[in-house]
């Protein structure tokens, strides 16, 4: 019964029947405390115990929409201290999921730089085998928070990097120093989907360091691998825009290459019929690249990134 109103609960919210989810919510909550109270068996009560955190989890969506942050924050310290002492990793990083985009949403001072690294940390933790979608989820929201963070510190980059960087290697790797992270993480260069995604996203936080010539590799064989085995061309496209914004900063005469990667892009837009704004805004693009302006190709493919990432930001 417990389950049942929580997802209850989720599909209330997720319709903005905001007073219903809260009924729900709290149906699950009265269920779990009483059962809790009367259960004697070890093995039932670890399950309850694993249940109401994801409950809490659950809820604290509810609380970000409605800007309640203060309750949001406190059911996710107890779910995490639920999950911490179960080692429950994979359930733990939908956690960090969760403080992240609310702290992205509630925005004061220092919550866009956590929010980055909790993000990169539930790209870490995540299993996409087991979820998926809440992968995906984390993958968006921290494009998201890296497009429209105005000045993230280099600290909270260096952190997502890391995090993103633990995530590609085994544990028995050693850990590459600043210098020559490049080379021996493509040592260990998987071909699946989400190694390049989270190739991905390493080279959009050197990027956001101002790293372009080392963001590149991250880049580019993430955009490849993502043309191979990704949702073409919804992985693809913004892929390339990252990319065509890399050659602008980390080349002298990037041009040719960029126009080269523009051609394909719009190419595959219009054959998967995909949005028309995003045709456009591609088409303005090719102007200011055959215009051979960085400042207009800048700015314009600045805008289409930010775009990108906002549309894509999911609600978990």
């Amino acid at each position: 019964m417990a389950f049942a109103a929580q997802v209850e609960g989720t599909v209330w919210r997720a319709n903005a029947e905001f007073r219903r989810a809260e009924e729900a919510y709290s149906r699950a909550e009265e269920v779990y405390r009483e059962a809790l109270a009367r259960c004697e068996n070890l093995r039932a009560g670890h399950e309850l115990i694993l249940g109401r955190a994801d409950l809490w989890r659950r809820w604290s969506f509810l609380c970000i929409e409605q800007r309640r942050w203060q309750r949001g924050l406190e059911m996710l310290d107890a779910a995490e201290e639920a999950l911490i002492a179960a080692r429950r990793r994979h359930d733990l990083g939908r956690v960090h999921l969760a403080r992240g985009q609310l702290l992205a949403e509630r925005n004061e001072p220092g919550d866009g730089d956590r929010a980055i690294e909790l993000l990169a940390q539930s790209v870490e933790m995540i299993d996409p085998n087991k979820s998926e979608p809440a992968f995906d989820t984390a993958q968006h929201n921290l494009e998201w928070a890296l497009a429209t963070h105005a000045s993230p510190s280099a600290e909270s980059l260096e952190k997502a990097f890391r995090a993103l960087q633990r995530s590609r290697l085994s544990r028995a790797a050693k850990r590459p120093s600043a210098a020559d992270r490049g080379r021996q993480l493509f040592g260990h260069r998987q071909r699946t989907i989400p190694d390049a995604k989270r190739r991905y996203l390493q080279g959009k936080v050197l990027m956001r360091l101002r790293q372009h010539d080392e963001a590149r590799p991250f880049l580019e064989t993430a955009r490849i691998d993502l043309m191979l085995l990704g949702n073409y061309p919804r992985d693809v496209v913004p892929a390339t825009v990252d990319l065509v914004e890399c050659y602008l900063w980390a080349l002298r005469r990037p041009w040719t290459k960029v126009s080269r990667l523009l051609t394909e892009t719009l190419s595959s837009c219009k054959v998967d019929d995909w949005y028309p704004e995003v045709i456009r805004a591609v088409q303005l693009l090719e102007k200011a690249i055959a215009a051979k302006s960085f400042e207009k190709a800048r700015r314009q493919v600045a805008l289409l990134r930010r775009g990108f990432a906002v549309g894509q930001r999911k609600r978990a």
